[in-house]
């Protein structure tokens, strides 16, 4: 499988499986910081694993193998709503 990003207002992953997350820091109205995480789907909400760069996640990895933060930074993110 192509790893590709999943917004979360889209889908969510299965609840309880750790997933690869995109988090963001808005820095103006234009424009806005991305970091990586990861993170888990529980019935309270999302739980991340450590402390996240930022803590707004917008989307979640879908693949079949944990990625580099250098390979997660290549996945393309045109389909991704900031």
């Amino acid at each position: 499988m192509k790893p590709h990003w999943v917004n979360i207002c889209e889908r969510a992953p299965d609840k309880g499986k750790e997933v690869q997350v995109l988090v963001v820091h808005r820095t103006s109205p234009d424009s806005c910081d991305i970091g990586y995480g990861k993170a888990k789907l529980t019935v309270d909400g999302w739980l991340f694993s450590g402390v996240p760069e930022y803590t707004n996640l917008v989307a979640w990895l879908e693949s079949d193998r944990s990625l580099s933060r250098k390979e997660l930074s290549d996945v393309a993110k045109d389909c991704i709503r900031f």
